[in-house]
């Protein structure tokens, strides 16, 4: 359900047919036009906000936890309980030329069957299944270069895109281009500074870090909280703010 702001009113609700399943994580655009979430159903969704229609959807399998928007290409990642990512690409709006029966099969078929149909607007872009564990969050940089996971075995692990880009038409995969090390327990959410030179992670060891995005060198740790860190964001002014269960 999106809301105004200033008036606290109810601006337009975006709900699949049929779908009663609880959401477990959202996610929005940075120009504001997507929101995607995940459900305890295992089903994935983005949606056009304007259009009030999903430009993608994609069952996954129960047990997702996360889910990121690409803020600079049409790209959704997506995490859960088995350590596995996934990237998949989507368009402005529904694909007009696959609706129907077709679409469905091909939805519900093995990742190969995009490419056998052809269909680029929903293509997966990206898997990362090198690492077992839960993976509790995931974040994109600003500029689209480096997505990050938080691990329940307390690593961050940083992925870029192999040779391509973050053009959302092409089909690339991401490679591990650094291990963030320091949390003796969970990472647990995830944020980058506006300039994408530092990433903070909060963790259940009641503490915040902060990495260096270029070597991975921790630059900082932030400690005080009471218990785990479960929420990490960072102001337009490079300010921190960070928020924990107690």
């Amino acid at each position: 359900r999106l809301w105004d702001s200033d008036d606290f009113a109810a601006i337009k609700s975006l709900r699949a047919i049929d779908e009663f399943d609880s959401i477990v994580s959202l996610a929005i655009s940075a120009d504001g036009r997507f929101v995607a979430s995940v459900d305890h159903g295992g089903s994935v969704r983005v949606w056009n906000i304007e259009l009030g229609v999903t430009v993608l959807e994609r069952e996954a399998g129960a047990g997702l936890t996360c889910v990121a928007l690409n803020p600079a290409a049409r790209q959704v990642a997506f995490g859960g309980v088995d350590g596995e990512v996934e990237i998949w690409a989507f368009s402005d709006g529904p694909d007009d030329e696959s609706v129907g029966l077709t679409a469905r099969i091909v939805e519900q078929a093995a990742d190969s069957f995009y490419e056998v149909f052809g269909i680029p607007r929903r293509n997966q872009v990206g898997r990362l299944d090198d690492f077992e564990g839960r993976v509790n969050a995931l974040a994109f940089s600003g500029d689209g270069r480096v997505l990050a996971t938080a691990r329940e075995d307390g690593e961050v692990h940083l992925w870029a895109p192999a040779a391509g880009g973050v053009d959302d038409a092409a089909r690339q995969g991401y490679v591990l281009s650094n291990r963030l090390r320091g949390h003796a327990l969970g990472a647990t959410c995830l944020a980058f500074s506006w300039d994408n030179l530092v990433l903070y992670a909060g963790g259940r060891d009641s503490t915040v870090r902060s990495w260096s995005v270029s070597d991975g060198r921790q630059v900082g740790v932030f400690e005080g909280h009471p218990a785990e860190v479960r929420a990490v964001t960072v102001l337009s002014d490079e300010r921190m703010v960070s928020g924990s269960l107690g």
